[in-house]
């Protein structure tokens, strides 16, 4: 049976070779299950469509699309995804009326958990302000901008490349703008200027803890960026004056127990009803110590990469 398979396999990796006359394209086309009756090729462009979500690609700078195929037909079903294929460079997405660039394979992760993973999906019933420290490109900022519970978001993040382009979200959904604030600088412990680790590729991985040994040695391009990080005390404090209870999001790659451990110190704990923090690498019993001695329910998730998961508390 195992030789029988074996000859299969070889035989479909052929025939996609003989259709695309591109090895490599191949080989993702057969690593993601794309049969050779599921796409049209135009090697003259190299543009591959793609039939079962409706799309024209281009490879290579697209394949992150190929091996995310099984993602989008899921949001496809649940959310009517529309794709639209700018040009060779850019992509754009629809998911319930909001829009977004997706450039990367690590953007599409993060949507998924947004939509399909559904970790940000709470049912908040009272009016807030969501503040979103490490807000990336903006996804969650724009998928809580839908909520009617939601008020204002104001969100942080310390990349200038990387908040250009969550202004470049923002700016595509004209009827939100008003709804959103973001700032180029990051939320810490403290005030304190750094050079973060930086990668086009994965910029969502981006902060303290610097980028995985995997994620170096990855062939994207790598810099150091300047980035500025505020102490979360004055940043609160300001948000205090704002007569309204606070939703506060953390997910900045290391920082969140410096955080979490300043808005223990200083008593700021009082005016934030829900706190949503992804955790890294030193687990999630500091955050707990600090959060149980401020009346919060707790519920801390385990992902299956051991390093990370999500912590939802909620003021009693």
């Amino acid at each position: 049976m195992q030789i029988i398979k074996l000859i299969k396999n070889i035989y479909r990796f052929i025939t996609l070779i003989l259709k695309t006359g591109n090895i490599r394209l191949s080989y993702v086309l057969y690593e993601n299950n794309v049969s050779i009756d599921e796409f049209i090729y135009e090697k003259y462009n190299n543009k591959i469509i793609l039939k079962k979500i409706n799309a024209g690609i281009y490879v290579p700078r697209h394949y992150f699309i190929i091996k995310s195929i099984d993602t989008i037909e899921k949001l496809i079903e649940r959310y009517n995804l529309k794709i639209l294929v700018l040009d060779s460079q850019n992509i754009l997405f629809e998911i319930n009326g909001t829009k977004m660039y997706v450039e990367t394979w690590e953007d599409l992760y993060i949507i998924k958990e947004i939509y399909l993973n559904k970790l940000y999906n709470l049912n908040i019933p009272f009016k807030h302000i969501f503040i979103d420290v490490g807000a990336n490109v903006g996804y969650a900022s724009l998928f809580y901008s839908r909520l009617l519970s939601v008020e204002k978001i104001i969100g942080f993040e310390p990349v200038k490349k990387t908040y250009e382009k969550a202004l470049k979200n923002i700016s595509l959904n004209p009827d939100l703008e008003g709804k959103i604030e973001f700032h180029n600088y990051g939320i810490a412990g403290k005030n304190i200027r750094l050079k973060f680790e930086y990668s086009e590729e994965f910029k969502g991985s981006v902060g303290i803890r610097g980028l995985s040994s995997s994620k170096k040695n990855n062939k994207s391009l790598k810099e150091l960026v300047d980035v500025e990080l505020k102490d979360i005390k004055e940043v609160i404090r300001q948000l205090n004056n704002e007569k309204l209870p606070l939703v506060l999001k953390i997910d900045t790659e290391g920082a969140e127990y410096d955080i979490v451990r300043r808005l223990w110190e200083e008593n700021l704990l009082g005016n934030i009803k829900v706190l949503i923090i992804e955790w890294h690498d030193k687990g999630d019993k500091e955050l707990i110590k600090y959060l149980n001695n401020s009346d919060y329910y707790i519920l801390s998730l385990d992902f299956e990469i051991s390093d990370i998961g999500m912590l939802y508390a909620f003021k009693k």
